[in-house]
């Protein structure tokens, strides 16, 4: 089983808080926190520690959902068109599109992987009317 963490230090492409391109990431050298317990994967302790782990490396994800985020908001708003989609619409934010994300992130309980998930399903809203 190796290192209570599930892979050797290092392994995951970028460092935790260093930023860096998605296209640079590797898959990790030793993925056994993705089999099950009793098929020779990790323990419960040991998954709990790969799973800490892992967010930690996550940490850089929020620079670059922070700047894509910023970016489109910016990008639309200079288009000056109108949507179907009023819910979306409203006049100008009291905060930038960042403090939005990073308060979202704050207080609503969930991991650097529910943003990726819910910038995806931003993607395809945008594909039903583009």
């Amino acid at each position: 089983r190796g290192q209570p963490a599930g892979r050797a230090e290092g392994s995951s492409g970028a460092k935790a808080g260093g930023g860096g391109s998605l296209k640079n990431r590797t898959a990790p050298e030793d993925p056994s926190h993705t089999v099950a317990c009793e098929r020779g994967g990790l323990t419960m302790i040991e998954l709990m520690e790969a799973m800490k782990k892992d967010a930690l490396e996550q940490e850089s994800l929020m620079a670059i959902i922070c700047e894509l985020v910023s970016e489109t908001v910016q990008r639309n708003d200079a288009r000056n068109r109108v949507s179907k989609l009023t819910l979306f619409e409203g006049e100008v934010a009291p905060i930038p599109a960042i403090a939005y994300v990073t308060r979202i992130r704050k207080y609503g309980g969930c991991s650097e992987c529910c943003f990726v998930v819910g910038l995806i399903y931003l993607e395809r809203l945008k594909k039903c009317e583009p």
